[in-house]
């Protein structure tokens, strides 16, 4: 089998960075976790560029009879997961997050924000009880969030992220994918958003989540995060036709079950932000 894409970091690590035994097992996408403690995975070509990621050409891993424990070899551009699966890394084409440019247009925005309460994910879920007390919180403290980066005060702003860290279920909880959205989006934004991702990389520490929302948190932080999302905030800021944000943010909705509503729902709430300094 061959990969499609690849993670440019991911592959300047080298064979031995990456070899390691497998984590967990989905359809879409299998985990691995490197000897070094990192984690990275490899995703059916459904599945959009993202850091730490190779995409496969093929759309389910579920044949493959992966299971988790199984070791992991790299060798000449080679990946071997036991005798179930190689993977020729020789033509991956190696992916970056664009970043993008410019100044935030409003009329921009306003069809992203009607985009994702359109299309947003609401699940049963979000109606009890803790689905309801989880929704809350996470507003709260983007709201104080907000009141802190007008204030520039990143003590409050680490309390706020420490406050929804890991909150809600899954791999990678609601609370975690809002603030990946914001993180990622105050990275590319800057100005007043700058004492956004060292807040949240202060918080983001092991056992806090998931591994998985690890990664992907400490990724945001550097300014790194899945394709859907650089794509959108790209658009808001001019790129492409108008036209096309509702496409995009699509894209970005569709990510895991709830998980791209989440972070569409910090992406915007950055954005807004900064349009409020």
């Amino acid at each position: 089998m061959r990969a499609i894409s690849a993670d440019a970091e991911l592959l300047h690590r080298g064979a031995q960075n990456l070899a390691g035994r497998v984590l967990s097992v989905f359809g879409k996408a299998v985990n691995i976790r490197a000897i070094d403690g990192s984690l990275w995975a490899m995703a059916g070509k459904t599945a959009p560029d993202a850091p730490a990621t190779i995409r496969l050409d093929v759309t389910s891993l579920h044949r493959y009879g992966l299971s988790a424990g199984t070791p992991v070899t790299v060798c000449d551009e080679t990946v071997v997961i036991a005798a179930c699966l190689m993977v020729d890394l020789a033509a991956a084409a190696p992916w970056d997050p664009s970043r993008s440019h410019g100044p935030l247009d409003p009329q921009r925005v306003a069809v992203a924000d009607r985009a994702l309460r359109r299309y947003g994910i609401r699940t049963e879920g979000r109606t009890d009880l803790i689905g309801a007390a989880t929704s809350a919180r996470i507003a709260s403290a983007i709201a104080e969030i907000g009141h802190a980066v007008r204030r520039q005060d990143a003590a409050m702003v680490r309390a706020a992220a420490a406050n929804i860290v890991g909150l809600g279920v899954g791999l990678t909880p609601s609370g975690d994918d809002v603030l990946t959205g914001l993180t990622f989006s105050a990275t590319q934004l800057g100005g007043p958003l700058d004492i956004v991702p060292e807040a949240v990389g202060a918080v983001a520490t092991d056992g806090a989540t998931h591994d998985l929302s690890l990664t992907m948190l400490r990724a945001a932080c550097r300014g790194r995060a899945a394709q859907p999302m650089a794509a959108v905030l790209a658009a808001l800021r001019g790129v492409g036709d108008v036209t096309r944000i509702v496409p995009l943010m699509a894209d970005l909705i569709a990510i895991g079950h709830t998980s791209g509503t989440d972070q569409a729902e910090g992406l915007l709430a950055a954005v807004h932000m900064y349009m409020r300094m």
